[in-house]
Order: C-alpha cells, then structure tokens, then sequence
C-alpha cells in the first residue's frame, strides 16, 4: 500500500523556528501579536501566525499549481539558519560560513513577506498604468496595440476607439495584478545575500527594561534621507541604509556599509533603552499587518496604535 504525503498549503512567510525567538518567558509557547494601528492583542503559538494558504502555491508549464516546490526550498534554507539563530542567542559571533547562510536566510526573508509583495505590486501596476496611458499619445501605436490585443483575445472592443482611448487616459480604471509577479521577485535571493553579506553586522543587545519586538515583514531596511513615498523603499546598496533584524527578544543584527574613515567593530554590544525603543519603532512602521512580543505590555501597544497607521 502506497501512502502519499500531505500536499503543504499552509505556507508559513515567517519561519516557525524564528518567531520562537519571541515567546512568552511566563506563557511558554505562545508570544503576543499586536495588530497594526489597532487595539487588538491575542496570544498565539507561533505555527498558528504568519501564514496563508497557498501563499506560494504557482502554476508550472504545465498549467498545474504547485504549492510544494518553493516550501520546501524555504524549508532547506532555514534547516541551514536555525541553528546559527541558536548560536547568536547563546550571545556568539558567527564565523564566515554562519554568516553567508544567515545573509542568504536574511534576504529571502525579507523577499517573501506580504510587504515586499505589496510593494512589488505597486511598482509592477503603476508602470503598466503609466506606459499604457503614454501610449494613447501617439495614436498610431495605440491603434496597433488595441489591434493586436483584440486579435489575441478574439474578443471585439465593447466601444469604439477614441471612446476607448478617452477611458484608458482617465482615472477610471486600475490593473490587477497575479501574485506570481512577486514570487518571481525571490530569484533576486542571492545577489540580496551577497549584498548583506558584505555589509558590516553588529548585534545590540536588549536592556533589562524593554526587549526588542519583531514583525510580519522583519527585515527592515531603513534609510533616513529616502522619502518613503507610493510604497516604494530605498536600495541595499544606498550609502545611508541601515538593515535591521530582530533575532530574538534579546537581540537586534544591525548591518551598515562602513565608512572609509572610520571603522566600524562588529561584534555583540548593550544597547540603551532608547535604542531599543527606536529599533521597536521601525519594526511597527516596517510591519505589513502584526507585531509579534514576548510581552503583553502598554508600551507596545502605545507604539503599535502610534506608529502604525
């Protein structure tokens, strides 16, 4: 008798392993998620958050959906992670070989949440948009394209052509978009590794009083000169970005490109609450929909309803 394995549909776009980082020290097993710009807070177990059905569930050659390939190769990457996860939380360096299988976990991390493919979607429908209204501009490609469009479709148009061409130069229209547009985004996942990989890492350590707290979309790159505008954000390689990654409550990886004049130590250093503090910041404004603590506390909640709107 042949027994076949359980299809994965349940797609995980924050890793189990990780958000067990955040637990509850006095509810063991469950951490806090904070929902964005509300008041909603409720205990969970990590396996029970940070998931959607067929979240990278795609459609091959063939036509048939595929929700196995990409889980499992996400699977491999972080069977590889977690135990350099463990060895920086017993307050360790990782030496060179942890470090390129962490930057390679860093970077589809941050490829693979509901940010990222958000923004990625933006970009895509907002540059169709625009290149299909320039095109009404130069009426004899426009006519083509109509033309061809039509012949694919097999279909006739339900307006005549300068109707038509009235109605794409309005408002009155958007594109939708496939979610496979953004999957495609994860081939981008080792020139991001590398990019990270060359950056200079150092881990801040949290205080007594306030630990870090982490989010749906946990890697955050942050510049203070870029106007985060139409859902855009700025590039890994700006001189001013300032990467972020909450490893554990304990624990923050901030990666920088160093300066020529002066250099930068890498290694585990206290951080003061006020550091603490604005590292919590960013992580609600860089949050899709939840933050996830290991605490149920006001001062979260006062920043979570504050700072994410």
């Amino acid at each position: 008798m042949v027994v076949k394995s359980k299809k994965k549909y349940k797609h995980h776009y924050v890793s189990r392993f990780y958000l067990e980082g955040f637990i509850d020290p006095n509810s063991p097993g469950f951490l806090w998620v904070y929902e964005k710009g509300t008041e909603k807070l409720f205990k969970s177990k990590p396996e029970s958050i940070a998931f959607e059905k067929h979240y990278y569930t795609q459609t091959t050659d063939q036509g048939e959906k595929d929700s196995e390939t990409l889980e499992n190769l996400f699977s491999s990457v972080e069977s590889e992670a977690a135990p350099v996860f463990q060895k920086i939380k017993s307050l360790k360096i990782p030496n060179i070989s942890e470090k390129l299988t962490l930057a390679s976990f860093i970077a589809l991390l941050f490829l693979r949440t509901p940010r990222f493919r958000k923004i990625i979607e933006t970009i895509v429908v907002s540059e169709a948009e625009f290149r299909l209204r320039k095109m009404t501009f130069d009426d004899e490609a426009f006519r083509t394209s109509v033309k061809r469009a039509v012949e694919a479709l097999g279909e006739s148009l339900d307006m005549d052509y300068e109707e038509y061409k009235k109605f794409v130069q309005s408002e009155d229209w958007t594109i939708s978009t496939d979610k496979e547009v953004s999957l495609r985004g994860l081939k981008s996942t080792a020139w991001l590794a590398k990019i990270i990989f060359s950056m200079e890492w150092t881990f801040l350590k949290a205080t007594e009083l306030l630990k870090f707290i982490t989010s749906d979309s946990p890697v955050f790159n942050y510049d203070p000169t870029f106007e985060y505008i139409h859902g855009g954000m700025p590039g890994f390689q700006d001189k001013n970005i300032e990467v972020t990654l909450p490893i554990s409550s304990n624990l923050i990886l901030r990666c920088i490109w160093g300066s020529e004049k002066e250099e930068t130590i890498e290694g585990i250093f206290p951080a003061t609450n006020e550091i603490v503090k604005a590292y919590n910041r960013r992580t609600v404004i860089s949050a899709h929909r939840h933050i996830y603590a290991s605490e149920n506390s006001a001062g979260i909640q006062k920043i979570v309803k504050k700072y994410g709107k």
